[in-house]
Protein backbone atom coordinates (compact mmCIF):
# COMPACT_ATOMS: atom_id res chain seq x y z
CA UNK A 1 0.00 0.00 0.00
CA UNK A 2 1.28 3.45 -0.93
CA UNK A 3 -0.07 6.64 0.62
CA UNK A 4 0.62 9.46 -1.78
CA UNK A 5 1.76 12.64 -0.03
CA UNK A 6 -0.94 15.31 -0.05
CA UNK A 7 -0.76 19.07 0.28
CA UNK A 8 -2.75 18.99 3.52
CA UNK A 9 -0.95 20.74 6.35
CA UNK A 10 -2.18 20.26 9.91
CA UNK A 11 0.97 21.73 11.48
CA UNK A 12 0.58 25.35 10.45
CA UNK A 13 -1.61 26.36 13.40
CA UNK A 14 -2.34 25.57 17.03
CA UNK A 15 -5.62 23.87 16.13
CA UNK A 16 -5.92 20.33 17.44
CA UNK A 17 -7.78 18.10 14.97
CA UNK A 18 -9.62 14.85 15.63
CA UNK A 19 -9.05 11.60 13.78
CA UNK A 20 -11.53 10.90 11.00
CA UNK A 21 -13.94 7.99 11.20
CA UNK A 22 -13.06 4.66 9.53
CA UNK A 23 -12.70 4.31 5.77
CA UNK A 24 -12.67 1.00 3.89
CA UNK A 25 -9.53 1.06 1.69
CA UNK A 26 -10.83 -1.96 -0.25
CA UNK A 27 -13.61 0.28 -1.56
CA UNK A 28 -11.87 1.47 -4.71
CA UNK A 29 -12.75 4.80 -6.24
CA UNK A 30 -13.66 8.15 -4.70
CA UNK A 31 -14.45 8.40 -1.00
CA UNK A 32 -15.17 11.48 1.10
CA UNK A 33 -14.64 12.19 4.77
CA UNK A 34 -14.60 14.95 7.37
CA UNK A 35 -12.01 15.84 10.00
CA UNK A 36 -13.30 18.03 12.82
CA UNK A 37 -11.56 20.23 15.35
CA UNK A 38 -11.32 18.99 18.93
CA UNK A 39 -13.55 21.02 21.20
CA UNK A 40 -15.29 22.74 18.26
CA UNK A 41 -17.01 20.24 16.02
CA UNK A 42 -18.34 22.99 13.75
CA UNK A 43 -14.78 23.69 12.51
CA UNK A 44 -13.96 21.01 9.96
CA UNK A 45 -12.08 20.07 6.83
CA UNK A 46 -13.52 18.09 3.90
CA UNK A 47 -11.36 15.58 2.07
CA UNK A 48 -11.42 13.60 -1.13
CA UNK A 49 -9.91 10.14 -0.78
CA UNK A 50 -9.11 8.33 -4.01
CA UNK A 51 -8.21 4.64 -3.72
CA UNK A 52 -6.55 2.94 -6.71
CA UNK A 53 -5.42 -0.65 -7.17
CA UNK A 54 -2.55 -1.05 -9.64
CA UNK A 55 -1.26 -4.61 -9.98
CA UNK A 56 -1.88 -5.40 -6.34
CA UNK A 57 -0.54 -2.11 -5.01
CA UNK A 58 -3.12 0.08 -3.24
CA UNK A 59 -2.60 3.81 -3.82
CA UNK A 60 -4.37 6.20 -1.44
CA UNK A 61 -4.49 9.82 -2.57
CA UNK A 62 -5.83 12.34 -0.08
CA UNK A 63 -6.61 15.95 -0.90
CA UNK A 64 -8.51 18.68 0.90
CA UNK A 65 -11.39 20.30 -0.94
CA UNK A 66 -10.68 23.98 -1.49
CA UNK A 67 -12.80 27.12 -1.76
CA UNK A 68 -16.50 26.30 -2.07
CA UNK A 69 -16.07 22.92 -3.69
CA UNK A 70 -16.84 19.54 -2.12
CA UNK A 71 -18.72 16.26 -2.51
CA UNK A 72 -22.09 17.88 -1.63
CA UNK A 73 -23.29 21.47 -1.61
CA UNK A 74 -26.32 22.12 0.59
CA UNK A 75 -28.15 25.22 -0.61
CA UNK A 76 -30.92 26.94 1.37
CA UNK A 77 -33.04 29.02 -1.03
CA UNK A 78 -35.96 29.35 1.39
CA UNK A 79 -37.18 32.65 2.80
CA UNK A 80 -36.90 33.05 6.59
CA UNK A 81 -36.29 29.34 7.16
CA UNK A 82 -33.13 27.84 8.67
CA UNK A 83 -31.93 24.32 7.97
CA UNK A 84 -30.30 22.04 10.52
CA UNK A 85 -28.70 18.95 9.00
CA UNK A 86 -26.21 16.13 9.57
CA UNK A 87 -25.64 12.46 8.82
CA UNK A 88 -27.77 10.05 10.83
CA UNK A 89 -25.12 8.40 12.98
CA UNK A 90 -24.88 4.61 13.43
CA UNK A 91 -25.95 3.02 16.71
CA UNK A 92 -22.39 2.13 17.73
CA UNK A 93 -20.95 5.56 16.96
CA UNK A 94 -18.76 6.96 19.72
CA UNK A 95 -19.47 10.61 18.89
CA UNK A 96 -22.82 12.20 18.07
CA UNK A 97 -21.83 15.22 16.01
CA UNK A 98 -24.09 18.31 16.22
CA UNK A 99 -26.45 19.55 13.51
CA UNK A 100 -24.98 22.13 11.15
CA UNK A 101 -27.05 25.27 10.76
CA UNK A 102 -27.70 26.92 7.41
CA UNK A 103 -29.68 30.16 7.41
CA UNK A 104 -31.81 31.48 4.57
CA UNK A 105 -30.05 32.22 1.25
CA UNK A 106 -26.83 30.48 2.29
CA UNK A 107 -24.96 27.38 1.19
CA UNK A 108 -22.45 25.02 2.79
CA UNK A 109 -20.25 22.05 1.90
CA UNK A 110 -21.26 18.68 3.33
CA UNK A 111 -19.42 15.35 3.65
CA UNK A 112 -20.23 12.14 5.47
CA UNK A 113 -18.84 11.91 9.02
CA UNK A 114 -19.16 8.11 8.99
CA UNK A 115 -18.19 6.85 5.50
CA UNK A 116 -18.88 3.20 6.41
CA UNK A 117 -22.35 3.84 7.86
CA UNK A 118 -25.61 4.19 5.96
CA UNK A 119 -25.70 7.45 4.01
CA UNK A 120 -28.86 8.87 5.62
CA UNK A 121 -29.20 12.67 5.51
CA UNK A 122 -31.15 14.18 8.44
CA UNK A 123 -32.67 17.66 8.20
CA UNK A 124 -35.24 19.76 10.01
CA UNK A 125 -36.54 23.25 9.37
CA UNK A 126 -36.92 26.16 11.82
CA UNK A 127 -39.14 29.13 11.03
CA UNK A 128 -40.79 31.81 13.17
CA UNK A 129 -43.97 31.57 11.10
CA UNK A 130 -44.41 27.80 10.96
CA UNK A 131 -44.93 24.98 13.40
CA UNK A 132 -41.93 23.29 14.96
CA UNK A 133 -41.13 19.87 13.51
CA UNK A 134 -41.52 16.96 15.90
CA UNK A 135 -38.60 15.03 14.39
CA UNK A 136 -35.97 15.41 11.68
CA UNK A 137 -36.74 14.28 8.14
CA UNK A 138 -34.55 11.57 6.66
CA UNK A 139 -33.36 11.26 3.08
CA UNK A 140 -32.06 7.73 2.55
CA UNK A 141 -29.83 8.83 -0.29
CA UNK A 142 -28.39 11.98 -1.87
CA UNK A 143 -27.30 10.16 -5.02
CA UNK A 144 -30.54 10.27 -7.02
CA UNK A 145 -29.68 12.97 -9.53
CA UNK A 146 -32.62 15.10 -10.74
CA UNK A 147 -34.79 13.55 -8.06
CA UNK A 148 -37.19 15.81 -6.13
CA UNK A 149 -38.64 15.39 -2.65
CA UNK A 150 -41.48 17.36 -1.10
CA UNK A 151 -42.17 18.32 2.52
CA UNK A 152 -44.85 20.49 4.10
CA UNK A 153 -44.53 22.87 7.05
CA UNK A 154 -47.81 23.89 8.65
CA UNK A 155 -48.23 27.60 9.52
CA UNK A 156 -48.75 28.83 13.06
CA UNK A 157 -51.49 31.12 11.74
CA UNK A 158 -54.33 28.95 10.40
CA UNK A 159 -55.24 31.68 7.92
CA UNK A 160 -51.93 31.30 6.09
CA UNK A 161 -50.98 28.65 3.59
CA UNK A 162 -48.62 25.76 4.39
CA UNK A 163 -45.05 26.04 3.18
CA UNK A 164 -44.31 23.40 0.55
CA UNK A 165 -40.57 22.69 0.49
CA UNK A 166 -39.08 20.92 -2.49
CA UNK A 167 -35.65 19.29 -2.34
CA UNK A 168 -33.92 19.04 -5.69
CA UNK A 169 -30.71 17.06 -6.22
CA UNK A 170 -28.62 17.81 -9.30
CA UNK A 171 -25.05 17.38 -10.47
CA UNK A 172 -22.54 20.14 -11.16
CA UNK A 173 -19.27 18.66 -12.43
CA UNK A 174 -18.62 15.94 -9.85
CA UNK A 175 -20.37 17.77 -6.98
CA UNK A 176 -23.97 17.03 -5.99
CA UNK A 177 -26.07 20.10 -5.20
CA UNK A 178 -28.92 19.57 -2.74
CA UNK A 179 -31.18 22.62 -2.90
CA UNK A 180 -34.16 23.41 -0.67
CA UNK A 181 -36.65 25.69 -2.44
CA UNK A 182 -40.16 27.05 -1.96
CA UNK A 183 -42.45 25.40 -4.50
CA UNK A 184 -44.56 28.57 -4.70
CA UNK A 185 -41.73 30.88 -5.70
CA UNK A 186 -39.75 28.68 -8.09
CA UNK A 187 -40.47 26.83 -11.28
CA UNK A 188 -38.71 23.63 -10.33
CA UNK A 189 -38.22 22.33 -13.87
CA UNK A 190 -37.03 25.45 -15.64
CA UNK A 191 -36.02 28.12 -13.17
CA UNK A 192 -33.45 26.46 -10.92
CA UNK A 193 -30.66 28.93 -10.29
CA UNK A 194 -27.23 27.39 -10.72
CA UNK A 195 -24.81 28.44 -8.00
CA UNK A 196 -22.11 30.87 -8.96
CA UNK A 197 -20.21 28.76 -11.45
CA UNK A 198 -17.47 31.36 -11.73
CA UNK A 199 -16.49 30.69 -8.13
CA UNK A 200 -16.48 26.94 -8.65
CA UNK A 201 -14.84 26.89 -12.04
CA UNK A 202 -11.37 28.18 -11.02
CA UNK A 203 -10.03 25.67 -13.47
CA UNK A 204 -11.20 22.61 -11.57
CA UNK A 205 -9.07 20.36 -13.77
CA UNK A 206 -5.96 21.84 -12.19
CA UNK A 207 -7.28 20.98 -8.75
CA UNK A 208 -7.99 17.35 -9.54
CA UNK A 209 -5.27 14.97 -8.48
CA UNK A 210 -3.76 13.29 -11.51
CA UNK A 211 -1.78 10.12 -10.92
CA UNK A 212 0.25 8.64 -13.75
CA UNK A 213 2.18 5.46 -13.05
CA UNK A 214 5.31 5.27 -15.20
CA UNK A 215 6.62 1.86 -14.24
CA UNK A 216 6.62 -0.75 -11.48
CA UNK A 217 9.40 -3.32 -11.07
CA UNK A 218 8.87 -6.07 -8.49
CA UNK A 219 11.20 -9.01 -7.83
CA UNK A 220 10.86 -11.65 -5.14
CA UNK A 221 14.59 -12.26 -4.92
CA UNK A 222 17.86 -11.06 -6.46
CA UNK A 223 21.18 -12.81 -5.82
CA UNK A 224 24.68 -11.46 -6.50
CA UNK A 225 27.86 -13.56 -6.16
CA UNK A 226 31.44 -12.25 -5.97
CA UNK A 227 33.76 -14.97 -7.24
CA UNK A 228 37.54 -15.25 -7.04
CA UNK A 229 38.59 -16.53 -10.44
CA UNK A 230 42.34 -15.82 -10.62
CA UNK A 231 43.07 -19.51 -10.57
CA UNK A 232 41.10 -22.74 -10.19
CA UNK A 233 39.31 -23.86 -8.20
CA UNK A 234 37.04 -20.83 -8.35
CA UNK A 235 35.75 -19.67 -4.97
CA UNK A 236 32.67 -17.66 -4.06
CA UNK A 237 33.85 -14.94 -1.69
CA UNK A 238 30.62 -13.09 -0.91
CA UNK A 239 26.98 -13.76 -1.68
CA UNK A 240 24.37 -10.96 -1.39
CA UNK A 241 20.66 -11.67 -1.60
CA UNK A 242 17.91 -9.02 -1.84
CA UNK A 243 14.31 -10.06 -1.17
CA UNK A 244 11.07 -8.19 -1.80
CA UNK A 245 12.61 -5.65 -4.19
CA UNK A 246 10.28 -2.97 -5.61
CA UNK A 247 11.01 0.07 -7.75
CA UNK A 248 8.14 2.42 -8.55
CA UNK A 249 7.93 5.66 -10.51
CA UNK A 250 4.83 7.83 -10.74
CA UNK A 251 3.90 11.40 -11.66
CA UNK A 252 1.45 13.71 -9.92
CA UNK A 253 0.97 17.42 -10.50
CA UNK A 254 4.30 17.82 -12.33
CA UNK A 255 6.12 16.01 -9.50
CA UNK A 256 7.87 12.73 -10.28
CA UNK A 257 8.30 10.32 -7.39
CA UNK A 258 10.72 7.39 -7.31
CA UNK A 259 10.24 4.84 -4.57
CA UNK A 260 12.67 2.01 -3.78
CA UNK A 261 11.53 -0.57 -1.26
CA UNK A 262 13.35 -3.62 0.06
CA UNK A 263 12.00 -6.20 2.50
CA UNK A 264 15.20 -8.05 3.36
CA UNK A 265 18.81 -8.55 2.41
CA UNK A 266 21.48 -11.05 3.46
CA UNK A 267 25.28 -10.95 3.07
CA UNK A 268 27.21 -14.21 3.45
CA UNK A 269 30.98 -14.57 3.75
CA UNK A 270 31.80 -17.77 1.85
CA UNK A 271 35.54 -17.20 1.47
CA UNK A 272 36.38 -20.20 3.65
CA UNK A 273 34.72 -23.17 5.30
CA UNK A 274 36.46 -22.13 8.50
CA UNK A 275 34.73 -18.76 8.79
CA UNK A 276 33.21 -18.60 12.27
CA UNK A 277 30.28 -16.34 11.37
CA UNK A 278 29.44 -16.82 7.66
CA UNK A 279 26.33 -14.63 7.83
CA UNK A 280 27.66 -11.08 7.94
CA UNK A 281 24.33 -9.22 7.74
CA UNK A 282 20.76 -10.46 7.98
CA UNK A 283 17.75 -8.21 8.62
CA UNK A 284 15.17 -8.94 11.29
CA UNK A 285 12.15 -8.99 8.97
CA UNK A 286 10.44 -12.36 9.31
CA UNK A 287 8.27 -14.19 6.75
CA UNK A 288 9.33 -11.89 3.95
CA UNK A 289 6.92 -13.39 1.42
CA UNK A 290 3.81 -12.45 3.42
CA UNK A 291 5.07 -9.56 5.52
CA UNK A 292 3.93 -6.01 4.73
CA UNK A 293 7.01 -4.51 6.42
CA UNK A 294 9.90 -3.12 4.40
CA UNK A 295 13.44 -2.96 5.73
CA UNK A 296 14.23 -0.01 3.47
CA UNK A 297 11.85 2.52 1.95
CA UNK A 298 13.52 5.32 0.00
CA UNK A 299 11.54 8.05 -1.76
CA UNK A 300 12.94 10.72 -4.03
CA UNK A 301 10.84 13.54 -5.49
CA UNK A 302 11.73 16.04 -8.17
CA UNK A 303 9.86 18.56 -10.27
CA UNK A 304 9.55 17.54 -13.92
CA UNK A 305 10.83 20.97 -14.95
CA UNK A 306 13.99 20.61 -12.85
CA UNK A 307 16.86 18.15 -12.59
CA UNK A 308 17.36 18.61 -8.85
CA UNK A 309 15.68 16.48 -6.22
CA UNK A 310 13.30 18.47 -4.03
CA UNK A 311 12.64 15.83 -1.33
CA UNK A 312 14.39 12.64 -0.30
CA UNK A 313 13.09 10.31 2.42
CA UNK A 314 14.79 7.31 4.02
CA UNK A 315 12.69 4.98 6.16
CA UNK A 316 14.43 2.05 7.83
CA UNK A 317 12.54 -0.62 9.70
CA UNK A 318 14.30 -1.90 12.80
Amino acid sequence: MIIQESDVDFQNSKIDWMFSQDVDISNLGINNLVIRQKGNHFAKKHFKLEIINEEGLIYILMKEYQDKYGPFLIKNSLENVSLFFKQDIPEKAQIDFPFDRLDSKNQAIFSWDYPLADKVFMVFFVSDTHEKMKSALRLNTLNNINETYQFILMPKNPNEEPLVIIVLIRLFKDMKIVEFIDAKTRNVKYDIEVINENELEVDQKKKEMQLSIKFIVKMKSIGISFIQNTKPPFTELIFICFKGFELIALDKNRIRTYQLRLKNFVINNNSSDLVRFPVVINSMVKNVEVSDKFLLNMICKRHLDSTQAIKIYFLIYC
